[in-house]
């Protein structure tokens, strides 16, 4: 209708009318680009409420896995330093405690990373719908971490000394000391659950002379006090590099229940 108008108006030469007329399509293109934007506006916000709101959930779990992999591997290093002073004999350890710790120090884990909404905003260019610029940042060092914590996990996996302890050690025993002495079920995002995975009592339930001869072996074999202490070393490493970031303070603001 409106071009008929102006088709009109040009061929009477009314040019008020024809200005009008312009005016008009001028006005309306305006109005129709700011609804757009406006439209484009909303759809965007609400991509960046979601996309925020799935990142805060993913670095609380995220938050759990880094206090959980800590509290692990002190138990893990706590069980190598016992072991290793009992062989070294600065301390004494019964042969079953010898066998429960040097076995505990051959243990590793993995907490699957929670970085789906991450790996989304980075696969489409979006990581700038997250607004707030510190949790921005928190998301990009954190990741970074958890990459890095994965292939040490790997490293921890094909361990020398874990190597060593899994050829020498007969079957069965191993498979007693993961059933009476391994890791303790955990539940994700609950930190009281994670406390004391590898360090509380236990029994192997094995006979007198299973003991006695596993405990030998590991006392005379010329690898195993070598390889533990290499062991304890890596643990040591991987502690000490994991237990101050700059950033956790801001991990701590949104995930209050860490520890």
């Amino acid at each position: 209708m409106l071009l008929r108008s102006v088709i009109k108006h040009v061929g009477e030469q009314n040019w008020a009318a024809v200005a009008i007329d312009f005016v008009i399509v001028v006005v309306g293109v305006f109005i129709g680009i700011q609804i757009a934007n406006l439209n484009e506006a909303r759809i965007e916000n609400q991509q960046s409420a979601r996309f925020t709101e799935r990142l805060l959930a993913d670095l609380r779990l995220e938050a759990w896995s880094l206090v959980f992999a800590r509290e692990y591997y002190g138990d893990v290093l706590a069980s190598a330093d016992r072991a290793v002073s009992a062989l070294e004999g600065r301390s004494t350890l019964s042969d079953e405690e010898l066998l429960i710790n040097a076995y505990r120090a051959t243990q590793f884990t993995r907490a699957p990373a929670a970085r789906e909404t991450y790996d989304e905003l980075i696969s489409i260019g979006a990581i700038n719908l997250i607004r707030d610029e510190s949790l921005r940042n928190l998301a990009i060092r954190l990741y970074g971490v958890t990459e890095f914590e994965e292939k040490r996990t790997d490293e921890d996996r094909d361990a020398p000394y874990r190597q060593l302890f899994r050829m020498i050690m007969p079957i069965e025993i191993q498979h007693t000391l993961l059933r009476n002495c391994g890791d303790k079920n955990r539940v994700r995002r609950d930190y009281a659950s994670i406390v004391n995975m590898l360090d509380y009592a236990c029994s192997t339930d094995l006979g007198e002379q299973e003991i006695a001869s596993a405990a030998k072996t590991l006392r005379t074999h010329p690898d195993v006090l070598p390889y533990l202490r290499l062991r304890m070393s890596d643990v040591e490493s991987r502690l000490t590099d994991t237990s101050d970031f700059a950033w956790m303070e801001k991990l701590r603001e949104i995930a209050p229940e860490m520890p």
